[in-house]
């Protein structure tokens, strides 16, 4: 009865730590020090399975002796082949899973699969160095243990799609305006402590009207999804890149002088050149964008007069015959003001 009161309040906090994570991620990256109290003087592994459920990566551990790969395919646990739960112990050691690092340490191993509404996220892995500390029955609190896992993350999934849907595009999958300007004005205030730059580049692409014009929307759509795809994939983690209306985009490169912002939109305007894109039995290479650059706090001392001096710098692109890049400079806002 005892351990059994135990087992439920050890169950309880970790659920209490589930939902208080912010993400998926970081439910993960918290898992095995949570559970490892239920098995104690056991090793636990947290692996997360890829989108195509092709690899198991190790994303968090609690315990000296976990025995098993950092990273394994599929095919090597017989878990996930199975969909149940795998017990082995040093008796039958010709049924470990392949992706356990069999020596004279290991014991008894357990893998049970996390599962949430139909699909396989991961595993859970048990190691101990000594069999009676794992044992066959070991699997009925795997089980109440996954449980737990499935509807938190199941939570913290839905939680997450409902936060993405609120600030992401969702034809580019790029972040929104509403976003924008939250992560630019924490930006400024992390710049104005640090006395640091932020680069910012407006990109616009060129005769996009004729596009929809002479093909059809669809493929439009696949030219901006496309186009977004491309600048998730060509800046740094600390950088966004948002979709700012229309055909314009807008990305923001903390701790960029303008120099640096410079050149990276050269190279990303020449990549963007060399892009082909295909809708049914339509499609474009060679397609052009003018980017406009400007850098904080050079070029303005809030975030509204940053991209407003970008938004001038992109115009003047633009007028001088598009597909190039041009920095904001005082004589663009002397010539609108003409």
């Amino acid at each position: 009865m005892a351990k059994q009161n135990q087992e439920r309040t050890l169950l309880s906090r970790v659920s209490q730590f589930l939902q208080s994570c912010n993400s998926i991620q970081e439910a993960y990256n918290i898992l095995a020090d949570l559970i490892q109290p239920l098995f104690s003087d056991c090793s636990i592994g947290i692996y997360q399975l890829n989108e195509q459920q092709t690899f198991a990566t190790l994303v968090s551990s609690s315990g000296e002796y976990l025995n098993s790969k950092k990273e394994f395919r599929f095919s090597e646990c017989w878990a996930l082949r199975q969909g149940k739960a795998h017990y082995n112990d040093i008796n039958h050691s010709q049924l470990f899973c392949s992706h356990v690092e069999t020596n004279l340490l290991t014991r008894a191993t357990l893998c049970y699969p996390i599962v949430a509404q139909g699909k396989t996220l991961g595993i859970i892995h048990i190691s101990a160095t000594d069999a009676t500390k794992l044992t066959p029955e070991s699997e009925n609190l795997a089980k109440t243990v996954s449980d737990y896992l499935t509807l938190s993350l199941a939570n913290l999934k839905l939680r997450q799609d409902l936060k993405n849907q609120s600030i992401r595009d969702s034809l580019t999958g790029l972040y929104n305006r509403r976003h924008l300007y939250e992560f630019l004005n924490k930006e400024i205030s992390k710049a104005q402590r640090n006395q640091t730059n932020i680069g910012i580049i407006l990109m616009d692409i060129d005769h996009f009207k004729k596009i929809n014009d002479n093909y059809n929307h669809g493929l439009g759509d696949v030219v901006l999804g496309d186009i977004g795809e491309f600048l998730s994939n060509n800046i740094r983690e600390s950088d966004i890149a948002c979709r700012y209306g229309g055909e314009e985009f807008i990305l923001i490169f903390p701790h960029a002088n303008l120099e640096n912002t410079y050149k990276r939109a050269e190279v990303l305007r020449k990549n963007i050149k060399r892009l082909h894109f295909r809708f049914q039995k339509h499609h474009i290479q060679s397609l052009t964008v003018s980017i406009g650059v400007a850098n904080f706090p050079q070029h303005g001392l809030t975030g509204e007069e940053a991209i407003h001096h970008a938004d001038l710098a992109l115009f003047a692109a633009k007028k001088q015959g598009r597909d190039r890049t041009i920095i904001y400079t005082e004589e663009l806002s002397d010539n609108n003001k003409e």
